[in-house]
């Protein structure tokens, strides 16, 4: 029984380095080896075998010299995939990137694909820009035994239905489809079997046996491993506490004992992970250190499922105590039950690449099992030839393309750039597994209806006032930035955030980008300005108490610091300005307020801190009655000594707060009530007074080291290109006549912050600023 009683291994040898590559058994009495070796020139290689008295497979020895490779697919030329050094994404041996765009193909290696599909599907892939393609050897998810005549190929089934012994000829079929995925530049994603009692009934000493004819096989590729799919092997204490989960529970330790079998037995040292439940069962196996990247599995229930994502990807991004790049292995296949449409698509992309995903894995109904007519299936009537041709797959394909533009592989999460945002769990936290994702019962609900955003996750997202339907940004500070800006449905009301943290010196490009379509709309140029003119600045020394009057309660003068008790109004005298920038310190855990465009007691502008409320905001004061805040903004931390900075330009106005560690800013909003993009009204904008505001609210304030200063002068653009174009090049049209032409020309760039025109339609869109050369 030459499978199940002999292992043959080739130990190959170069320069005192060795490799002991395991062969596979081909039928009969014949064993292959295949061997990449890590550069070329010449090998030396012997045969070693547990059958020690056979000297046919003990002892033999030979030489080979091996060439370099001298073509352009870029698999090969760059080299085995393995993790970065920094632990977020993936590179080549020589150290070049690997983008991780995936897809699922978890039947394609069976006859429910036939080979000439599965060129066509892998030809459409590669022209889409996708890398990955995660596939099972054979053990396929969620039906019958390996002997089901709908999971074999032309080989026939992958195992006997005892499981005596492997099925070679199953193999020599999937040969010619992993060798044309690496052909066409896509790294396989190996799942060893699919987590559905194969394993129970397999035994862990069989199931080592088929990891190790997949090593063997396909080890000398580029590309993953997948111990297993839907994985969930805990340790035995969070066994107990978290309950059996007898659906993806087969053999307490078993999986576990496979990855580590599995690193112990591959050469090449792939990187590997296994494919995990939803959460909230966060424990995949009972050893961290066995996989080198994590795949998770945000499952299918609607919108919601984004924000399972988003959190799951902030919590292990997060960690402390280990670092490794994070996956978005399963997420909203994409007509799956008729949901997860394109939109779903696009927003579950963006958001996780993100918020620190090293790849992204898409899935379709059609696809993702390789459905034909003549093998009926309860999930879709959908044929992978139909899936093929969903429109999420171009459109992710298309954000793919976008980022690979840039530096991708130094791209982070950068919260802070934008306002308002969508929630995020990245502050740094201890612990590897178990964050509290909540404990909405996945599996036992007879509702089939996808929860709302306001029932899943429970646990920290929801402490959070968890919300995904916000804007979310990343990018390499002075180098490149996306603001990806949610929305769906006829109610989207999101219009433009605004961009925060502008550095200076920096100028960028600024376009939206229109992400179902690729359509580019040129914003022109951005960049945070040098410091207007100073119109005035008081230390609050007695040389210039004449300069202040008060309405209310008489402010005290005293030690470079002007203060008051009660309800004060202190305006400078002589100063009537449309356009500038305010700022003052503030000594004391009390309401402070900056003056802007004062015309009288019952008329101004003010830009407010409210210590009671820990909050940011503008107020429209109209005939003595404060509108309502205008840009709220939470002040989570500060200290008691801040300094208050306001700019008013035109219809827009934004104010910050910083204590000198933490710095909160409002967005840019609008002071006039104009509405879409239009312009400014000038008529209705006029200059006035500046000066400090503090309610009484049984609190003293004392401010020192006020400055006002010229709005300074912005960048102006030479051109804006309005011709619109997709992707594929069609014309789109063009941004001209009366509606249009001001579009974008307006700069609308106040303190570090800059706000965009609104989009042009609603939908969702992306902001990119990058750095102009």
């Amino acid at each position: 029984d030459p499978f199940n009683d002999v292992d043959v291994d080739v130990i190959f040898s170069k320069d005192g380095a060795t490799w002991r590559v395991p062969t596979f058994w081909r039928g009969g009495s014949e064993w292959t080896v295949r061997f990449a070796s890590p550069s070329p020139g010449e090998y030396t290689y012997r045969l070693e075998s547990t059958d020690k008295s056979n000297p046919d497979l003990n002892g033999q020895e030979g030489r080979v010299r091996i060439s370099a490779y001298t073509g352009t697919n870029e698999l090969l030329r760059h080299g085995p995939l393995r993790v970065s050094p920094n632990k977020r994404y993936f590179e080549h041996a020589d150290g070049t990137p690997f983008f991780w765009l995936g897809d699922t193909w978890w039947c394609g290696m069976s006859s429910r694909l036939s080979w000439e599909g599965f060129q066509k599907l892998t030809a459409d892939r590669k022209a889409k820009g996708f890398t990955v393609v995660q596939i099972v050897a054979g053990l396929v998810p969620e039906f019958g035994p390996p002997s089901d005549p709908g999971f074999c190929n032309e080989g026939g089934c992958v195992w006997d239905p005892e499981f005596k012994r492997i099925n070679p000829r199953f193999f020599d079929y999937v040969d010619r489809r992993v060798q044309h995925l690496v052909d066409s530049e896509i790294a396989p994603a190996i799942v060893g079997a699919w987590n559905y009692g194969v394993l129970a009934e397999m035994g862990v000493a069989k199931m080592k046996k088929h990891w190790r004819y997949i090593i063997a096989r396909y080890g000398a590729y580029a590309g993953f491993w997948i111990v297993g799919g839907e994985v969930f092997d805990p340790p035995e204490e969070v066994a107990r506490r978290l309950g059996e989960l007898s659906m993806s529970r087969s053999i307490p330790g078993g999986w576990t004992d496979l990855a580590r079998y599995l690193r112990a037995t591959d050469p090449y040292h792939h990187p590997v992970t296994v494919h995990e439940i939803p959460p909230p069962y966060d424990f995949p196996l009972q050893d961290e250190s066995l996989t080198d990247f994590d795949l998770f599995q945000s499952s299918h229930f609607g919108w919601s499922s984004i924000a399972v994502s988003v959190a799951q990807l902030n919590m292990h991004y997060a960690r402390a105590e280990v670092t490794k790049p994070v996956v978005e292995g399963e997420i909203g296949y994409e007509r799956i039950m008729e949901t997860h449409l394109e939109d779903f698509q696009r927003m579950a992309f963006w958001l996780t690449r993100l918020n620190g995903a090293a790849g992204h894995t898409y899935g379709a109904a059609g696809t993702w099992m390789s459905y034909t007519t003549d093998k009926p299936n309860n999930w879709t009537f959908l044929t992978w030839e139909e899936g093929i041709n969903h429109p999420g797959s171009y459109q992710v394909g298309l954000g793919a393309k976008l980022l690979r533009q840039y530096p991708w592989w130094r791209i982070e999460p950068h919260p802070e750039w934008v306002t308002p945002r969508g929630t995020t769990l990245l502050e740094p936290r201890s612990g590897i597994n178990g964050f509290d994702l909540g404990t909405w019962d996945l599996f036992s609900s007879d509702d089939s209806t996808p929860p709302s955003d306001a029932d899943y996750p429970t646990g920290e997202w929801k402490a959070h006032g968890g919300n995904f339907r916000l804007p979310y940004a990343a990018g390499i500070p002075g180098d490149v930035r996306f603001i990806y800006v949610p929305c769906s449905g006829l109610n989207c009301t999101t219009g433009a955030p605004t961009v925060l943290g502008l550095e200076l010196g920096i100028r960028y490009h600024a376009y939206y980008w229109e992400p179902s379509k690729g359509i580019k709309i040129d914003l022109g140029a951005v960049e945070r300005p040098s410091p207007g003119a100073t119109i005035r600045e008081d230390k609050f020394d007695d040389s210039k108490a004449s300069a202040w009057t008060d309405y209310g309660t008489k402010s005290a003068r005293g030690g470079g610091r002007l203060s008051s008790s009660g309800e004060m109004l202190a305006i400078l005298n002589g100063v009537s300005e449309t356009d500038l920038v305010a700022a003052v310190d503030a000594h004391s855990d009390a309401e402070a307020g900056l003056v802007l465009r004062f015309q009288d007691t019952d008329n101004y502008l003010a830009a407010v801190y409210s210590s009671k409320d820990r909050a940011l905001y503008l107020l429209d004061r109209k005939k003595g009655v404060d509108g309502r805040p205008l840009g709220h903004t939470p002040v989570s931390a500060i200290g008691p000594d801040i300094r208050l900075t306001a700019e008013v330009r035109g219809g827009w106005a934004a104010v910050s707060i910083t204590d000198g560690q933490h710095t909160c800013v409002t967005p840019i909003v609008d002071v006039i009530g104009r509405r879409g993009f239009m312009p400014a009204v000038a008529s209705k904008i006029l200059p006035g007074g500046a000066g400090l505001r503090h309610s009484n609210d049984g609190t003293t304030q004392s401010f020192g080291n006020f400055e006002l200063r010229k709005s300074p002068t912005l960048v102006t653009d030479e051109y804006l290109e309005r011709k619109l174009y997709d992707a594929r090049g069609g014309y789109r049209g063009e941004l001209s006549g009366p509606e249009w032409d001001d579009f974008a020309r307006e700069k609308v760039i106040l303190l570090d912050a800059y706000k965009p025109p609104n989009f042009l339609i609603r939908q969702d869109s992306l902001l990119v600023l990058e750095r102009m050369k």
